[in-house]
């Protein structure tokens, strides 16, 4: 009778100690159903399934993996949602801010202004245990360049055709500018920790873990009105820990608003969103005089950021910055493949904001 049943108790969970690699959904929602390959003529284009069988291209289950990816990481408790509003609505509680100052060419000023939050919508995030951090940005070797002019510093920075040059632990704000000056305990529950907005071994970097509710908001909220950011490139370096402060900064001050984590919405979405275009102004003057395309990018960013903020001198000052840049970068000339049709997206982009900063010379 010992030897008729044996029972045999595991923990299956113990099993499972690797976690899976996030996947890049790059196919239509039309062309994954049909299992045929997607082609698209240019990143913001219909794919030519889609063309022919006169349809609308997307791409809804890109967006269902990023909001599922985020709420696994909050962890219970979580849920996202799709909002599209209209950005910087003044009926929506976004006040112009009370007090302005222009950077200068070479050095930027911190903004400051306190204001009530707008109405959140969007995307709960991800809550930040701690547990996850930054590896430190490694250049990008396929895609460096030689830029002749360089400064006598005690920082080495290398230089990259696409990602900025800034590296981990390479610098750090002044505590004046210190990133996490906003807090409103008052408003929160005692017992309840508020999640940090930067990672805490690199001050200059967003939080990880929130970086994934930011880019999901940006892409579903913006990407039509910045469509020279391409979500494939950013969501590639946000994978590979390769994502430029500026950048990434600029992505998480637009996407902000959009929001409806509590752990944000308690603080005030507008101040949370002018703490990290202050923290994105601090990171583009350290890198401001070695070109890069993700620098540029944070420029034209953060001279939109400044346009809605009804701060006109700033606004002028980030647009010839990002024209000179451009120049540098020699987005004068022509390209072909994939990266021109790149580049044409960013020289659009920047045609249209010279167009609007000359109205205000």
């Amino acid at each position: 009778m010992d030897d008729s049943f044996q029972f045999i108790i595991e923990s299956p969970q113990n099993t499972q100690g690797h976690k899976k690699r996030p996947r890049l959904v790059t196919s239509c929602d039309n062309c994954r159903l049909k299992k045929i390959k997607c082609l698209q003529p240019t990143p913001e284009g219909k794919c030519e399934a889609c063309r022919a069988a006169k349809i609308q291209c997307r791409f809804r289950d890109r967006e269902r993996y990023f909001a599922e990816r985020s709420r696994s990481i909050a962890g219970p408790g979580a849920s996202s949602s799709e909002q599209r509003s209209t950005f910087f609505d003044a009926a929506d509680g976004f006040p112009v801010a009370s007090t302005s100052s222009s950077p200068a060419l070479s050095s930027y000023s911190i903004p400051r202004s306190v204001s009530h939050s707008p109405k959140a919508n969007g995307v709960v995030g991800a809550d930040d245990n701690g547990s996850v951090r930054y590896s430190p940005y490694a250049p990008d070797p396929r895609r460096s360049v030689e830029y002749s002019h360089r400064h006598s510093s005690s920082m080495s920075y290398n230089s990259s055709a696409r990602q900025s040059p800034l590296s981990y632990q390479s610098m750090s704000p002044s505590p004046s500018n210190s990133p996490m000056m906003y807090h409103s305990r008052s408003q929160s529950n005692p017992n309840s920790r508020q999640v940090p907005l930067f990672d805490s071994t690199s001050p200059l970097h967003p939080s990880y873990s929130l970086m994934t509710e930011f880019i999901l908001l940006f892409f579903n909220n913006l990407h039509q009105e910045y469509s020279f950011v391409a979500y494939d490139d950013v969501y590639r370096d946000y994978n590979q820990r390769r994502m430029s402060p500026p950048l990434a900064n600029c992505i998480a001050a637009f996407a902000v608003r959009f929001s409806t984590n509590p752990d944000l919405t308690v603080r005030g979405l507008h101040n949370v969103a002018e703490t990290y275009a202050s923290n994105a102004k601090t990171a583009v003057n350290a890198v401001s005089h070695i070109p890069s395309v993700d620098t540029l990018h944070a420029l034209m960013l953060m001279a939109w950021y400044e346009y809605k903020a009804n701060r006109i001198n700033s606004f002028r000052d980030y647009a010839q910055l990002s024209t000179r840049m451009s120049t540098q970068l020699g987005y004068a000339t022509a390209s072909s493949g994939h990266e021109g049709e790149r580049r044409t997206q960013t020289m659009k982009a920047l045609y249209h904001l010279q167009l609007v900063a000359s109205q205000y010379h």
